[in-house]
């Protein structure tokens, strides 16, 4: 598996994150790659809606308790956290294995060197899939506006785009589109 597929799928579920945050997620999953170890990010920022409807699950709605935060009192809610899950390749294609083994626990401590908190870690609720950054703010902070400095390094920093080498100029076009319609970004198809 190629680290810049890995990439490409996780890049749409970035969209909001703190650009510090997204770069770690980043290097997150090239160094996982590196080791053997195929990451793709499943969820980062949540509106609170969406963490409210996470709540429920288990509760008032079906399932199993995937968190013990409403709406207002997730990192996810504030563009710090990203979910994240160690996929098998099956059959030539990337399958989510959710079962926590030391690729899990390998995956927490790549991140953790990274800088990033691990829910892994957590003793109350152990969240696997979860990484945050807080830069020492609390969620009351958060919930009343504050927000994380930005370094001059990150305003800099506006897009990524990961390319590829295609079979063909049709196969590379259609990627090229796909691109427009997910970002509006104007992309280019050259000879390679």
């Amino acid at each position: 598996m190629d680290v810049n597929n890995l990439l490409q799928r996780s890049e749409g579920k970035l969209i909001g994150v703190h650009a510090a945050v997204s770069e770690r997620a980043r290097l997150l999953i090239e160094k996982a790659h590196a080791e053997g170890i195929f990451i793709i990010v499943t969820q980062g920022l949540r509106t609170y809606a969406e963490q409210n409807t996470l709540y429920e699950q288990g509760r008032t709605k079906p399932g199993k308790i995937v968190t013990n935060a409403r709406g207002g009192y997730s990192f996810h809610n504030f563009g710090l956290a990203f979910d994240f899950c160690v996929c098998d390749i099956v059959g030539g294609k990337l399958v989510p294995n959710w079962f926590v083994d030391q690729r899990w626990k390998r995956a927490g401590e790549i991140g953790k060197s990274l800088g990033l908190e691990w829910g892994g870690d957590w003793t109350s609720f152990r969240d696997y899939p979860h990484f945050q950054q807080t830069f020492g703010l609390t969620l009351a902070q958060l919930r009343n506006g504050v927000k994380p400095a930005v370094t001059k390094k990150e305003e800099a920093k506006k897009y990524r785009l990961w390319t590829g080498t295609f079979k063909d100029k049709q196969e590379a076009e259609k990627a090229a589109e796909r691109l427009r319609k997910t970002f509006g970004w104007l992309v280019y198809v050259k000879d390679a």
